[in-house]
């Protein structure tokens, strides 16, 4: 499988006071004010592959699927910036984080940066009886950014309030490296034809990788009082997790 993915930001300035622009989830951030304007356009790739074994020597309808994929400046095709339980791409799991969800990022002299993902992803299903099935599944992912959108010619600087202004390359997740880690099961249990009963066990993981700051972040639960010190008020975190749980009852006519 592969993929094409355009990227076109339209004009934006480069003076005047702008910093640049960057695509998070697919819109552009940023507004164009005066000053040289620039029509950026550029072009993001993905390809991948998977295989499916069928496997009925362990049980009839056993199956196991592997797959990979890489992305450069086309996140949403590794699975990068969409949450487990979400039906659209988000920025955040549990709300304690913003992960960047940004495909490119143009810098302050016009230049284009586009965000490398992968991920990996296995699945398992075994039927214990031809009524009672269950899948295991796992998967892996990361984001990472050119290291010149976390210097002084990043779009982000200044777009971080609250914190001060040494706190967007310190403790914004903008640009900065992170993985996304899923692991979970479900049972399902079929008592006729075309009626399902299943429970689902999710554990989601996001992390924020090297840096300066060590990969830490602020925590957007702890977001500090205004007027209040930015050292004594500012909560970091590096690790943002979660555990899902789902129910299911379905009848297909």
């Amino acid at each position: 499988m592969g993929a094409v993915h355009e990227l076109a930001m339209g004009a934006f300035s480069t003076a005047g006071g702008t910093r640049g622009v960057f695509s998070a989830n697919g819109g552009p951030v940023g507004q164009p004010i005066g000053g040289a304007r620039v029509d950026n356009f550029d072009y993001g790739y993905a390809f991948g592959g998977g295989v499916k074994f069928n496997l009925p020597q362990l049980a009839p309808g056993d199956q196991l699927w592997l797959q990979v994929a890489y992305a450069k400046g086309a996140g949403s095709y590794t699975g990068m910036f969409s949450p487990q339980g979400a039906e659209l791409q988000g920025s955040s799991y549990t709300g304690r984080s913003s992960f960047p969800g940004i495909d490119q990022g143009i810098d302050i002299l016009g230049r284009s940066h586009l965000t490398e993902t992968y991920s990996g992803a296995i699945a398992f299903l075994h039927y214990w009886t031809p009524e009672v099935r269950q899948a295991v599944f796992g998967y892996y992912a990361r984001a990472h950014f050119d290291a010149a959108l976390r210097t002084n010619i990043s779009p982000a600087i200044g777009t971080f309030s609250g914190f001060g202004p040494a706190a967007p390359s310190f403790f914004s997740p903008l640009f900065k490296d992170y993985s996304t880690t899923y692991v979970g099961t479900n049972l399902a249990y079929s008592p006729v034809r075309d009626l399902d009963f299943g429970v689902e066990v999710v554990y989601e993981r996001l992390e924020f990788l090297g840096g300066a700051s060590r990969g830490r972040v602020a925590d957007l639960n702890k977001f500090p009082a205004q007027g209040t010190s930015q050292a004594a008020a500012l909560r970091t975190i590096k690790v943002d997790d979660n555990i899902l749980v789902r129910m299911r009852v379905q009848r297909d006519f």
